[in-house]
């Protein structure tokens, strides 16, 4: 797939900028178009000061658009952790067959929209006891892929979270 588009979803403040600024260098690298989405059209602030505008809120995030959805971690994804609206849009990709992938804390909202029980997954260590309970299978790998869904652990793991989407979606034809 030449021309990907990908939708991200960072938190409105403190998601960790490395785990959105690593990946997104290797989607603009590959010729890849992303958009960025939150639960609102305003800038996202990142832990580190970083501040990227939100072009999309998830009402309007129709998943015929892209290729994949890429949860952004960091302290301020718990903001999402039980935002209704875009546990529906994780299950509309899931049900389209696209690529999810979530990184850090954000495997949790994947959780809790119902979509990784049973599944091999990998996510920040705080996040560990959440997960069992939801039924996953805990993975110690630094990025896990099961079948159309793809989890890393956090900051350290952000460029090869990035190099494993760019990848999975290279492959698709």
């Amino acid at each position: 797939m030449d021309k990907a588009r990908i939708v991200m979803v960072l938190a409105q403040k403190d998601f960790r900028d490395e785990e959105y600024t690593e990946p997104k260098a290797l989607f603009d690298q590959a010729g890849f178009e992303v958009v960025i989405a939150s639960n609102g059209v305003r800038p996202c602030r990142g832990r580190f000061g970083l501040e990227v505008p939100s072009e999309l809120q998830f009402e309007n995030i129709n998943v015929l658009e892209f290729d994949a959805l890429v949860l952004v971690g960091g302290s301020g994804a718990q903001q999402y952790f039980r935002d209704p609206m875009l546990h529906q849009v994780s299950q509309d990709f899931n049900q389209a067959g696209k690529l999810i992938a979530a990184i850090c804390i954000a495997p949790t909202i994947l959780a809790n929209a119902g979509l990784l029980k049973g599944r091999k997954v990998t996510a920040y260590s705080s996040e560990e006891q959440v997960l069992r309970f939801a039924g996953v299978t805990w993975s110690r790998l630094a990025v896990e892929i099961d079948e159309n869904i793809i989890t890393a652990n956090g900051p350290q793991s952000s460029k090869e979270f990035g190099e494993k989407i760019v990848e999975v979606l290279k492959s698709k034809p």
